[in-house]
């Protein structure tokens, strides 16, 4: 029995956000396939002896050289230990894998950050000591720092979700924006600046905002008084003369969340930098439509099962071909958007691609 090893700044067994739902969906495929598949944590309890919270480096080498893995997954690169984490897992005679989740974006790993500058060696040291690299899919590796692709795997972001049966109707061009408001990840400008363009132009589209700015514990109040990002937010809204068309809503009931596809027309997330959100495959799971930037790295299954539009000219040209779109139009993105979920991006096909890996 081949034993691989997670390792990870998520919560066991929490499924819920990114990161989350990914690594822990990971370590139960493994097992399923009867691999000795373990995790190795930061914070958070563990449920089963197959947890285990990191106590220290020496701790860590110790279980290491005891437990001798075939293969330790290092997910992300953005943690100040994982190089010597790296380097441990080489001297104990591992093989190394390193998962991007969105963190080996060229755009991501040169966003400006003084601790970034600090970690830059170690990271490209990290790097260059790794076996292979896991991304989402090939549009992911094609926007990352890794050049070559024979050290190159792909786990796409599958999600566990089961549809509810909602009816899509067209609501007159009303979008929603689903995600932590993050002005250099996320496209809030460009996204504002397009319905301003459109604006002008007298087409007219109202966007409800849902999400969170630095703090996804603070109420809604204390957002809009305290948190940086969401001031930052609502400045630029007024600033564009937006403040009759775009809303901030705060944090979305995840009850609510489940019924989108009748209030809305079209989810839009125009980011710079992502691996396959999880946002967009719930929401085609739905059959809500959606308008993507192709950084969401999500361009290639809009495209193949026309169930939204993926951002080629600006994000105003963008939005209005959606709106000039019939409503038999926009109903069959709707359909298409289920189908590509059922067909691309369940979960139930996780085990497979995890055995075509060879891990």
């Amino acid at each position: 029995m081949r034993k691989v090893l997670n390792i990870a700044d998520v919560k066991p067994n929490y499924k819920v956000g990114g990161l989350n739902s990914m690594v822990n969906q990971l370590v139960d495929a493994l097992e399923s396939l009867h691999y000795d598949s373990q995790l190795l944590y930061f914070r958070g309890t563990a449920s089963k002896s197959s947890q285990t919270q990191y106590k220290g480096l020496i701790e860590l080498f110790k279980l290491l050289r005891k437990n001798k893995f075939d293969v330790v997954i290092i997910h992300s690169i953005y943690h100040p230990l994982y190089p010597f984490i790296a380097m441990l897992v080489k001297i104990s005679g591992a093989t190394l894998f390193i998962q991007s989740h969105g963190s080996l974006t060229e755009n991501a790993f040169n966003k400006p950050s003084l601790k970034k500058l600090i970690y830059k060696p170690l990271i490209s040291a990290m790097l260059k000591i790794s076996d292979k690299f896991i991304f989402s899919n090939e549009s992911e590796f094609s926007h990352s720092i890794i050049k070559g692709s024979d050290k190159v795997k792909y786990i796409p972001n599958l999600i566990n979700f089961v549809p509810q049966d909602v009816d899509y109707s067209p609501n007159g061009n009303k979008l929603v924006f689903l995600g932590k408001v993050d002005f250099y990840y996320k496209g809030i400008d460009r996204m504002l600046e397009g319905l301003a363009e459109l604006k002008a132009r007298g087409l007219h589209a109202e966007l409800d905002i849902y999400g969170y700015g630095e703090n996804k514990d603070l109420s809604f109040e204390e957002m809009v008084e305290q948190d940086p990002s969401i001031i930052q937010l609502l400045a630029r809204i007024d600033e564009l003369n937006l403040s009759k068309s775009v809303f901030f809503k705060g944090l979305l009931d995840p009850v609510n969340r489940r019924s989108l596809a009748s209030h809305y027309d079209a989810l839009v997330l125009f980011s710079s930098s992502e691996a396959m959100p999880l946002v967009i495959s719930e929401s085609l799971a739905e059959g809500l439509p959606v308008l993507i930037s192709k950084e969401t790295n999500m361009g290639s299954y809009v495209d193949k099962f026309n169930c939204g539009l993926v951002l080629k000219e600006n994000v105003a040209a963008t939005i209005e071909r959606f709106m000039l779109a019939s409503n038999s139009a926009k109903q069959a993105m709707s359909q298409n958007a289920k189908n590509c979920f059922a067909n691309c991006l369940d979960i139930k096909y996780l085990e497979n691609i995890v055995k075509e890996l060879e891990i």
